[in-house]
């Protein structure tokens, strides 16, 4: 649903928090404490949920430190598997995989989301993964709207709006940066499946985005099985079916593992 103006006021709230954890490292595993407080023992459904949903706001941010990593992580496991109320079960499922993720990453300067980001973040553990995620999750989730599509959604939507935009003829098309607003305006339309709705002009808007899409997915697209297969320089370019082949072939061993 969209935002209403309550809403909006206490994202920008929410907003002015993050960017103190942004610029001041020590208080981050402060404000995740302080959340954990919140959603302890709270007697106030709307509270409780509003706690819930701050964590999914600052992990859209920056992650814990390493000294509260593991408790976190146990406090977000515990109320998974414990939590009655499958709401806050999902809350909870969601910021262990986000954090997880952010905790596998190299460690440093993180950007201030914007408002519209945090909006998005608050969403996100009720929302099909577009942007995050497993490529088996995303494909999945997208089964039901682009049946006959054998690529992430995103990735073709991006790559068409980058020509349509004149990205070709573009100087420095994945290089030069893209507003942040502008980002975010084009992947929250994306995820709430606004895309006739997108009036965007400038291809490295779209670019910035493919790029993020490929940094923020949970794990590589050419599984790492394959890696050196991928890179042998024996192979040449008519040998693309076979390196297809091989992460297809791999798709049924790696949902066994799961």
């Amino acid at each position: 649903r969209e935002p209403t103006s309550s809403d909006k006021r206490g994202f920008e709230v929410a907003h002015v928090i993050v960017t103190c954890g942004i610029k001041t490292a020590e208080l981050r595993d402060e404000l995740f404490c302080q959340v954990i407080r919140q959603t302890t023992k709270n007697p106030s459904p709307t509270s409780l949920e509003k706690g819930w949903q701050l964590f999914c706001i600052l992990l859209e941010a920056f992650p814990c430190t390493k000294d509260l990593e593991n408790y976190l992580k146990n406090y977000f496991y515990s109320h998974y598997d414990q939590s009655s109320n499958q709401r806050l079960a999902q809350y909870a499922l969601y910021s262990y995989k986000r954090l997880e993720f952010l905790c596998q990453m190299s460690q440093g300067w993180y950007k201030v989301p914007t408002v519209l980001e945090l909006e998005s973040a608050a969403e996100a553990p009720f929302c099909p993964p577009i942007f995050r995620g497993t490529l088996s999750e995303i494909m999945n989730a997208q089964r039901e709207k682009h049946p006959s599509l054998n690529i992430p959604f995103a990735v073709k939507f991006l790559c068409d709006l980058i020509i349509t935009t004149g990205g070709e003829k573009a100087e420095g098309i994945f290089r030069v940066a893209a507003k942040n607003q502008d980002m975010a305006e084009l992947r929250v339309a994306i995820e709430r499946g606004n895309e006739d709705k997108i009036t965007v002009s400038d291809p490295h808007v779209p670019a910035c985005l493919l790029k993020t899409w490929c940094k923020e997915i949970q794990e590589p697209i050419i599984p790492e099985s394959f890696y050196y297969e991928c890179l042998d320089d024996r192979l040449q370019i008519n040998d693309i079916n076979l390196i297809l082949s091989l992460i297809h072939i791999s798709e049924p061993t790696r949902q066994a593992e799961i």
